[in-house]
């Protein structure tokens, strides 16, 4: 499943769990993402205010992505791994700006 130049505002945006959930070009503000076991790659997407909860999920970053001002959303900041792993990929870059982290639980 790809979402190609999809842009949320104030969105709870529930992905499927099974299989390849592939971003590109998005734009997401005040919304969440939450995944479960599932492969979510992740391009050149932009998170404002925005969070990913990753349950036994595997994020791969591709090209130029960033997440600023992510925080507040359910209590953390920008990405919740729970039994999860995000890969950067080669020639990804990430900018990370003002976001809040939470550790623990």
């Amino acid at each position: 499943v790809i979402a190609d130049m999809l842009q949320t505002t104030s969105c709870a945006f529930d992905v499927p769990t099974e299989g390849l959930f592939t971003l590109s070009e998005c734009i997401f503000t005040d919304s969440v993402i939450n995944i479960r076991s599932n492969e979510l790659c992740i391009t050149n997407s932009t998170f404002y205010n925005s969070s990913i909860s990753a349950y036994n999920t595997i994020i791969t970053l591709n090209g130029n992505n960033t997440f600023s001002s992510c925080t507040n959303i359910q209590n953390g900041g920008a990405i919740y791994l729970f039994s999860s792993t995000i890969v950067f990929s080669p020639l990804s870059y990430v900018t990370f700006l003002n976001n809040s982290a939470t550790y623990g639980g």
